[in-house]
């Protein structure tokens, strides 16, 4: 996973400062909001709180000031959160999935002059983030009692996917402003191994399943000319 992250953003990063020899404006952002779950297989959903920051240049210079390019990261500061139970309603274990995205982000604007600036946004990149299980005490005593050891993370790769939304910019000054951003988030992982092998003896093999979210985003942004 760390591998995949590291190529990843060595990847962005260089297109970042490739852009960049283009003159034109630089904004950063930062941002938090809500986000919703919307998992395959997954009985139910979970709610979750990120937090961001993004990076993106206005290609003026080029005639396209209307098309944006740059940096998209978030992570999930409060992680979904998925209860396994029994037929009968016990609960195994509470499963918190945490979310890291770093990918490449575009932005299509189309009132660039105006105060009020609605856009789309479209971003590729790699999701990951780990998956740590928690144990009620009834099910850690049953397992001290089997001499069984409770895994304390899920195995889940990393993975890409890419997301799309549409979001509106409100301009304070001329180079400051706030944003608010509506995002679906489109990715598939690989699980190796489910912690309910302790206690059924399933032997489950490898699998990729669906993680999408889709997200609400206020943020800050400020822009800087070059």
């Amino acid at each position: 996973m760390k591998k995949n992250q590291v190529v990843s953003l060595s990847i962005l990063l260089s297109l970042f400062f490739l852009v960049q020899s283009i003159k034109g404006q630089v904004k950063i952002g930062i941002y938090t909001g809500y986000s919703l779950s919307s998992f395959e297989a997954q009985d139910g959903s979970s709610d979750m709180l990120p937090i961001g920051f993004q990076a993106y240049y206005s290609l003026e210079n080029a005639g396209v000031a209307n098309f944006n390019f740059g940096l998209d990261f978030n992570y999930s500061v409060v992680p979904f959160s998925f209860e396994m139970t029994t037929n009968s309603g016990t609960v195994l274990f509470t499963r918190k999935q945490k979310q890291l995205y770093m990918g490449a982000l575009i932005k299509i604007k189309f009132l660039n002059a105006s105060l009020f600036n609605p856009y789309v946004r479209l971003g590729m990149g790699l999701y990951s983030g780990g998956h740590s299980l928690e144990y009620p005490d009834a099910i850690k005593q049953e397992a001290q009692q089997k001499q069984v050891s409770l895994p304390a993370e899920l195995d889940i790769s990393s993975g890409f996917g890419f997301n799309f939304g549409a979001g509106l910019d409100y301009k304070l000054t001329e180079t400051t402003g706030i944003f608010t951003e509506f995002v679906y988030h489109i990715n598939s992982r690989e699980i190796n191994e489910s912690p309910l092998n302790v206690f059924q003896g399933l032997n489950l093999q490898k699998s990729s399943l669906g993680f999408n979210n889709w997200a609400i985003l206020v943020g800050f942004q400020a822009g800087f000319k070059f």
